[in-house]
């Protein structure tokens, strides 16, 4: 999407371009980009209660093997994945990945109304959500990143992104207010209904992307590139990179530590919601609330907090708020580990995670190279965190043992910051 004047881009032509930098030939893109986002965050935020409502039913053991059967299917599904991406072009891809992930929903809305009550349901519908979600949204930044130049991508992706808050928000909150009226069923049926939306506003996407003079195809710029990538030799060499940076490795422990508190906590919210709250749709409301929460307090923690904490305390201070209020929540659940309290920690845990620690994290590989940039950051956002999440899943954790590893967590992260600091001021000299 780049325009053939180059003087275009300089040009504040919208109405609102003082408060969203978005230039006139953009918008119809930003629109359906946004909506695509929208309507495939809020399918997701509809079957994410769902998930989490089977898992209680399953009980902590066989949940554990569901993180570790996510994991190797992920291993699997992550180079085929980036097979089908380089092999095939993206206008046709999407839509058979979305319709054939719809699908999928339909079959599971007819099995749960056949066979609600069924353990194997939901150990099938466990996996399969880990896995659309990753497929979808890679798929989704894949073609925005074909479709915007760099330059666009720093004024835009932001607008893009909020339709995901937005998508999350109005999920999450049909799951609590209308979840127990609607059943298991309809929620599948109403998250196929969302994710067919999706699907129109990606093809309405690349479609101004093919036929506007001032863009470009959405295959064309990296054709080339993407042709010499590989799923398996990208990660293989994601791998190779992280062995040979002391900086790197750190970043992997970091992450490692940083999981084992949230599922600790995940384990700790379903075995507490399956002891308290009997009814599976009454469960189902009570995680669809919480995930509204979290969302909201996301979008508060990221627009309002992120930026003003590394821009006065830095990026080490970021990275250890995180175990700082893991340290503070593991304090509340030894004292009262009641359900109300147990949800919030849930909440709050989320809160520093996704709206600080995982912004500060991203943070950490702008001081890297390139090949370190997306590689190895590929690397460790699948096998180092599905497999933190498959070893915490499986291991007999108490609180007596999260407590050390999250002060090492801290200790971790405020080293990670230091030494970002160090890279960073050695790349301005140089």
């Amino acid at each position: 999407m780049r325009s053939k004047n180059p003087n275009a881009d300089a040009s504040l032509d919208s109405p609102l371009a003082w408060l969203i930098d978005i230039r006139s030939n953009e918008w119809r893109s930003v629109g359906y980009s946004f909506l695509w986002f929208m309507f495939l965050m809020m399918a997701y935020n509809l079957l994410r209660p769902i998930r989490e409502t089977f898992a209680t039913a399953l009980g902590k053991t066989a949940t554990g093997r569901l993180f570790l059967y996510t994991f190797l299917v992920l291993l699997i599904a992550v180079p085929v994945f980036a097979w089908l991406k380089n092999s095939f072009a993206k206008r046709k891809l999407v839509p058979i990945i979305f319709h054939f992930f719809a699908s999928h929903l339909a079959i599971f809305a007819l099995l749960s109304w056949q066979f609600q009550s069924a353990n194997w349901l939901g150990l099938v519908f466990f996996v399969w959500l880990s896995v659309f979600i990753m497929f979808v949204v890679s798929l989704l930044w894949s073609v925005l990143a074909d479709i915007f130049n760099g330059a666009q991508a720093k004024r835009l992706f932001g607008p893009i992104a909020s339709g995901a808050t937005v998508g999350s928000l109005v999920g999450s909150g049909v799951a609590s207010l209308l979840g127990k009226s609607l059943g298991v069923t309809m929620l599948f049926v109403l998250a196929f209904v969302l994710l067919e939306l999706s699907i129109v506003f990606a093809t309405l996407l690349q479609r101004e992307a093919t036929k506007n003079e001032n863009l470009i195809t959405p295959d064309s710029s990296l054709k080339e590139k993407n042709k010499a990538s590989n799923g398996v030799a990208d990660l293989l060499s994601g791998l190779t990179n992280i062995g040979e940076s002391p900086y790197l490795m750190l970043i992997c422990l970091y992450v490692v530590l940083s999981q084992l508190f949230g599922t600790f906590v995940y384990f700790l919210l379903n075995e507490t919601v399956a002891a308290q709250i009997p009814d599976k749709l009454d469960r189902l409301s009570h995680f669809g609330t919480i995930n509204f929460a979290a969302q909201f307090g996301t979008l508060l923690m990221q627009t309002l907090i992120v930026s003003r904490v590394v821009k006065f305390l830095g990026v080490s201070a970021a990275l250890i708020i995180g175990p700082i209020v893991s340290l503070t929540c593991m304090g509340g659940i030894l004292a009262s580990p009641s359900l109300l309290l147990v949800s919030v920690v849930d909440v709050v845990n989320r809160l520093a995670g996704y709206g600080v620690t995982v912004p500060a994290k991203e943070m950490l590989f702008s001081v890297v190279d390139d090949e370190s940039k997306y590689k190895s950051k590929s690397f460790i956002d699948t096998v180092v965190v599905r497999g933190s999440d498959a070893l915490a899943g499986n291991l007999p954790l108490k609180a007596i043992h999260i407590i050390p590893l999250t002060i090492a967590c801290g200790m971790t992260g405020w080293i990670l910051g230091q030494k970002r600091a160090k890279l960073e001021s050695k790349s301005i000299v140089n």
